[in-house]
């Protein structure tokens, strides 16, 4: 269920709608129930959690050309969280983003790791995966690990990420659940 909201998630905000596959390269359905398919009855309602800011070092990273694509590593030099009132609430300390850009294209595969210092004292460690257009826009699926006793509910969320560039090396990240049923 999960992957089923965030990957309808993912779709309204524009990431896999051209890799649907084309009908006339399709077998016909053997089973009836499988012809054909409407619009979930609910709608996933996606709920504003938090906000990620990070100052990205783009011109200074390590790169290397391979069949896949060109693989680079971005730091990051500095970044915060900021809650839904706008108030900060956890420093990330400690930030990579590598990835592959295939070749041809501007298209960044997201893998980006980093570690914040909860307000509380804890520590968080955030895995950030899906894909970029080079420093305009991203999105991507958010996974949040920590012992925090305040914020341990991050834990079992997987958080939708859709962000964007400001037109300098600041990536803003706003993090949404998936559906409105879940703790804020």
């Amino acid at each position: 269920m999960r992957f089923a909201v965030i990957s309808s998630a993912l779709l309204a905000f524009g990431l896999g709608v051209s890799a649907a596959p084309s009908a006339a390269r399709l077998s016909k359905p053997s089973n009836p129930g499988l012809v054909s398919a409407g619009a979930p009855e609910t709608p996933p309602q996606l709920k504003y959690a938090f906000t990620a800011k990070i100052d990205w070092d783009l011109n200074n990273n390590h790169t290397i050309y391979t069949p896949s694509g060109r693989r680079t590593s971005f730091w990051g030099r500095e970044g915060y969280w900021y809650d839904t009132e706008g108030q900060r609430f956890g420093e990330i300390v400690r930030s990579t983003d590598d990835g592959v850009i295939p070749p041809g294209t501007n298209y960044l595969e997201l893998l980006i790791y980093y570690v914040v210092k909860l307000e509380d004292g804890y520590w968080a460690y955030v895995r950030h995966t899906g894909g970029a257009i080079l420093r305009k826009t991203q999105n991507g699926v958010v996974r949040v690990e920590t012992d925090s006793p305040k914020y341990k509910w991050m834990t079992l969320i997987d958080f939708v990420g859709p962000g964007s560039f400001n037109g300098t090396e600041i990536m803003t990240v706003h993090h949404y659940f998936p559906n409105s049923d879940l703790p804020n």
